[in-house]
């Protein structure tokens, strides 16, 4: 590492340690006496790490396609120019991590006997009350348990994701594939669910508000 090209490590330190490494390699370029910046990519559960490199090309070449490399961004090199093109690029860096972060995905625990079980709020059709006192029966498309529960706790806690169409169901809003007025049912992911009348009329305003 040369001495003339520690500065540049304080932008790279905001980062942040996100559990990444992160890997650049700069060399001098003719072209508008720039440097060429390239990103190497990342890998899990390691403090995030600066390489800085004055090699030639020629050098560089093998770890390009060893690693998959790409051109990133070009940072200018002169003084007036340095701490701003920097900025730049790691603003770029920073959107792109942000853009391809995966949403982090929500789900609702239900405990049964000592076990914990996380159920991804998007695969549930219905929750629904048990015959036994107390107990709730959570319906997916390809399973369903029985817990100790409440549908107004649940409701209140699922918001408006979730809608209470008779006293003994509670629906996924977005899962309605047909409503059947005349006989008070609700099909959701394939499954018939009742629709009180009183329920059905503020689902009716519901639908037409969200037109």
């Amino acid at each position: 590492m040369c001495a003339a090209q520690t500065a540049p490590e304080r932008f790279l330190a905001h980062l942040g340690t996100a559990g990444r490494i992160f890997i650049f390699w700069t060399w001098n370029c003719r072209i508008n006496s720039g440097t060429v910046f390239c990103w190497a990519g990342s890998c899990e559960s390691v403090i995030p790490t600066v390489r800085w490199s004055t090699s030639p090309a020629s050098a560089i070449w093998p770890a390009t396609f060893q690693y998959h490399l790409e051109a990133f961004d070009y940072i200018v090199k002169t003084p007036d120019r340095l701490e701003t093109s920097i900025h730049h690029c790691l603003e770029a860096i920073q959107n792109r991590l942000l853009l391809e972060r995966p949403a982090p995905v929500q789900v609702y625990t239900v405990q049964t006997g000592t076990s914990l079980h996380h159920i991804p709020l998007d695969e549930i059709l219905f929750f629904e009350t048990a015959f036994r006192p107390h107990h709730v029966l959570v319906h997916t498309s390809n399973s369903r348990m029985d817990f100790l529960g409440s549908l107004n706790e649940i409701q209140a806690s699922l918001g408006d994701r979730f809608f209470r169409s008779h006293r003994a169901y509670l629906v996924a809003f977005d899962k309605i594939q047909k409503i059947d007025w005349k006989r008070g049912t609700l099909n959701v992911g394939g499954r018939e669910c009742l629709l009180s009348r009183t329920a059905g009329r503020k689902l009716q305003k519901r639908m037409e508000a969200s037109l």
